[in-house]
């Protein structure tokens, strides 16, 4: 999502957000660095970091990535990508209509008020300056695997029609050899996908803003452990 802005339009956009965040921040005491050495690890705290509040956001948005691919391999979509000419990169129809529905629900929360929070709060919790951080890696590695989990929890109603669907095509298969039931069969299981996605995604909704939450459950967790 932030990667389809424009490069200066994030320059400046990172900027105004540093401004902010150094002067709005409450004077912690942190002495600037005095050599080269001291600011070459600040700023690789900072990395360091901003790597890792980047990587739980970005893979809350990835979810939703997953379960289209999910979604186009089971219902015939598997050989159709969409061309995203922003990263160069071939994405699922699915995934894609599922990160647009995901997108309106995260600013329909505020949750792109929380994340301005949850920036000014790191702060706060990690003054710049304040040397290398000791970085929670097993709460990384959980946050990954919640990630995955959600995206088969998305997956799973249209992904449980159309295994019973396979599952009656097969035993058509089995009765009637000389008819040919993919190509029968393959605009049905197109529409059906369609359709029940279409139907699920209202009851969906919660499920959505349960994995935008987990972002600030990981962040807050991060910055304790920090």
């Amino acid at each position: 999502m932030f990667g389809r802005l424009p490069g200066r339009i994030r320059f400046f956009l990172v900027c105004a957000l540093a401004l902010l965040m150094v002067r709005f921040s409450p004077a912690t005491g942190v002495q600037l660095p005095s050599s080269v050495v001291d600011m070459a690890l600040a700023c690789a705290n900072e990395l360091v970091l901003g790597l890792a509040m980047a990587l739980g956001l970005h893979a809350a948005f990835t979810v939703f990535q997953i379960a289209g691919r999910l979604i186009d391999f089971q219902s015939g979509f598997g050989a159709a990508n969409i061309m995203n000419p922003a990263t160069n990169s071939a994405e699922p129809l699915m995934g894609t209509i599922l990160l647009f529905f995901a997108t309106f629900v995260f600013f329909s929360m505020d949750a792109h008020h929380m994340v301005i929070k949850g920036l000014a709060y790191s702060v706060a919790q990690v003054p710049p300056g304040s040397g290398l951080v000791r970085m929670d890696f097993p709460g990384a590695m959980k946050q990954f695997g919640l990630m995955f989990s959600f995206a088969m929890v998305l997956a799973a109603p249209v992904l449980a029609v159309l295994f019973l669907l396979d599952v009656g095509v097969a035993v058509m298969a089995r009765t009637m050899p000389q008819m040919n039931v993919y190509f029968l069969f393959l605009p049905l299981k197109v529409a059906l996908g369609i359709i029940v996605t279409a139907l699920s995604l209202k009851y969906l909704t919660p499920l959505i803003g349960e994995v935008f939450n987990s972002i600030f459950r990981y962040w807050s967790g991060m910055l304790t452990v920090i």
